[in-house]
């Protein structure tokens, strides 16, 4: 459905920016405004900053910004009109039903109606006749009907193209199901469903909508891999989406910690079994991605792997990356031959919640797991830790946190702090990423780009110069796309209402930079003088037509010189009329002022 301008503008007037924020981050006021860790990037000091009179949100550190919706499409990763219906939903507005006219929308937007149907598909199979063998599997697993409808599991039959068929009846097309990753291509030019004969655990995002599926067998199917997951698609970025988050991200914003464990059962278990803070890194690695996700919910995570040499290591590799995000990481280590699910049914939720409060912090850690729990035999031992734990130690991106932990280490191997120092300083020179090439992006230091810039401020900050710029200068002079499409609005606003609206300027922005550009104008407060300004928005022009006719001269130029290398002798005449011409306009232009009716 489409939604109408007048209903974005009575979302976006009628959410509070504060209590929205609010909701993800821990906000204290200052002054006029509210701060609070920012939930887009790591850091320690309060820099993330939300205006209550402007309705937008501005990070000092990382310098993300916009307003409600764009918050809301950053944290949630949502597209614009996900964000909107999101924020009607927790306004109660009713959005009226008008058909969508954007196909790539529309297109996006049928992508989890095609994963609804499949899981409401594979929830009446589990419950139905045809799930008598799964039921019994998940009950002698001793998994609760509450816990299994909560977490929406379900059941795919045996057959090639249960789901195609089904699918195909209700209304979808075959591209769909394939764009979802629901049906793998034959050999014959035909397609056959991906999970057959498993239990289908859903994958949620943020806003409740399935993104995708991880499916486990549960009987004997030689050669078959014991799990298999949805592929990336479209609504589906693995590294961005935590198992379980959607359903206890309230409980881990209360209880202000996390509990990471390796799989979906694992989840399901421990939510059973009241433990209401798991998340799982869904099949796949943990990522810096993940890692965010999470911080954006508490700074402080156990990790809670399997009680094997895998499970081990895939906590050593969880414990490096929650620390480069700033996180406070302690592990849990459970028995040999248990996982969270098995343990937390065996032994009960008590004998967890102890295990939980005896995890040990990350150097104890790290060293039990080098030495597997016995003592140093050698100096070169030793040694092979230090730069193991240096390594480690130089991802702290906090100063203070990280001159600790070299204590501790010093400490426990009875070693001087410098030899520590000297170990992280140097497997920090080691690891430093090169620097990037500049992108295109990147490369803007031109006059061009400045005074597009500078005109595009002017327009935002003061809207009486938007007649000036209007009358003199073409939106197709604009030559950066992201510039033109932020004063192509300003002029649309101009012509229709005589005013200009930053927040619609900022919903219509495209580009990540820009946004971030926007936002700072919004809440700049330096004012200029009349005379000043008027002179500034002439410059402006002037800077951009100078640009413009420069880059005629010099294509003019180039075709001179291939007219004469071919001894094109008309060509070249005519051309170099045009370029007198060309700096005949240039000559003219630098005699201009830009003003408001005659110019001066």
């Amino acid at each position: 459905m489409l939604i109408p301008p007048e209903i974005i503008e009575e979302i976006r007037t009628s959410a509070d920016i504060v209590d929205i924020v609010s909701g993800y981050v821990s906000m204290k006021r200052r002054g006029q405004n509210y701060f609070g860790i920012c939930p887009f990037h790591s850091e320690k000091t309060a820099s993330f900053s939300v205006n209550p009179q402007k309705q937008i949100f501005h990070c000092f550190g990382c310098g993300e910004g916009g307003n409600v919706v764009s918050f809301i499409m950053k944290i949630e990763n949502l597209s614009f009109a996900e964000a909107v219906r999101f924020l009607a939903d927790k306004l109660n507005i009713k959005i009226p039903e008008t058909k969508i006219t954007d196909e790539h929308e529309k297109e996006r937007l049928a992508l989890y109606d095609v994963n609804r149907f499949a899981t409401n598909l594979f929830k009446e199979n589990l419950w139905g006749d045809s799930g008598k063998e799964a039921r019994a599997y998940l009950r002698q697993r001793q998994f609760s009907d509450e816990v299994l409808q909560r977490f929406e599991i379900g059941f795919a039959l045996a057959g090639w193209d249960h789901l195609i068929k089904a699918a195909l009846k209700f209304g979808f097309s075959m591209e769909q199901l394939k764009t979802v990753g629901l049906v793998i291509p034959n050999n014959s030019g035909g397609y056959y469903d991906r999970f057959r004969q498993r239990i289908v655990f859903p994958i949620h995002n943020l806003s409740g909508l399935i993104v995708g599926f991880g499916a486990r067998i549960f009987k004997d199917q030689p050669d078959a891999p014991k799990y298999l997951n949805s592929p990336e698609t479209a609504i589906y970025q693995k590294s961005r989406i935590l198992y379980g988050l959607f359903q206890h991200r309230e409980s881990i914003r209360k209880q202000e910690s996390a509990l990471l464990v390796e799989g979906y059962a694992d989840v399901l278990g421990l939510s059973q079994a009241d433990i209401q803070n798991a998340v799982a890194s869904s099949g796949t690695a943990l990522t810096t991605e993940k890692s965010r996700l999470l911080m954006r919910y508490t700074p402080k995570t156990t990790i809670l792997y399997d009680g094997d040499l895998a499970g081990a290591n895939a906590a050593l590799r969880g414990v490096d990356i929650l620390l480069q995000e700033g996180m406070q990481v302690k592990v849990a280590v459970l028995p040999e031959g248990s996982d969270p699910d098995s343990f937390v049914k065996e032994q009960g939720a008590a004998a967890l919640q102890q295990l939980l409060t005896d995890a040990r912090e990350l150097i104890d850690f790290k060293i039990f797991a080098f030495s597997a729990g016995k003592p140093l035999q050698s100096t070169q031992q030793q040694a092979e830790l230090v730069h193991i734990l240096a390594e480690t130690l130089a991802k702290i991106q906090d100063e203070v946190t990280r001159n600790l932990y070299i204590q501790e280490i010093a400490r426990r191997l009875k070693l001087s702090e410098t030899v520590i120092f000297r170990a992280v300083a140097k497997s920090k020179r080691t690891n430093r990423p090169e620097e990037p090439s500049p992108t295109a992006k990147e490369i803007v230091h031109s006059a061009r780009f400045r005074a597009e810039q500078d005109l595009l401020e002017i327009a935002l900050r003061f809207s009486q110069m938007v007649p000036v710029i209007y009358q003199n200068l073409e939106l197709d002079e604009i030559k950066s796309e992201p510039h033109r499409q932020a004063i192509g609005e300003i002029y649309n606003q101009f012509v229709n209402t005589g005013r200009v609206n930053s927040q619609h300027v900022l919903d219509t922005v495209t580009d990540a930079e820009l946004q971030k550009f926007i936002v700072k104008m919004m809440i700049k407060e330096t004012e200029s003088t009349e005379e000043t300004l008027r002179q500034w928005t002439s410059d402006c022009i002037k800077a951009i037509k100078m640009a413009n006719l420069q880059k005629e001269i010099d294509q003019i130029r180039e075709a001179i010189r291939a007219g004469e290398e071919d001894k094109n002798a008309k060509a070249v005449h005519k051309l170099s009329k045009s370029w007198t011409q060309l700096q005949q306009q240039i000559a003219n232009l630098k005699a201009k002022k830009f003003f408001l009716g005659d110019e001066v």
